[in-house]
């Protein structure tokens, strides 16, 4: 198969990755925050942390870079129930 135009995106080459990853994890931290009553600051350090467990236990594989792992993780911790989540 032959294509005519080939896109590649470089980090920050079609949008500053950085500002939407911070953005969009604000947006979590907020929403856990008001259903598991826990500070950002307090859910910060528990993201941290998992991020490090993590980042040990997936090691070199590819799912190291998925954060709906981490999250996942998170809920667990925190125990709350996923009837709150709604997909926009």
């Amino acid at each position: 198969m032959f294509f005519k135009y080939l896109l590649l995106d470089l980090d920050d080459t079609l949008y500053d990755y950085t500002y939407s990853h911070d953005k969009g994890i604000e947006k979590v931290f907020a929403i856990l925050s008001e259903h598991s009553k826990k500070s950002i600051q307090e859910l910060t350090a528990l993201y941290d942390l998992i991020n490090i467990n993590l980042k040990k236990e997936l090691s070199s594989t590819a799912s190291s870079h998925n954060k709906s792992i981490y999250f996942k993780k998170m809920i667990e911790v925190l125990k709350l129930n996923l009837s709150f989540i709604r997909i926009i």
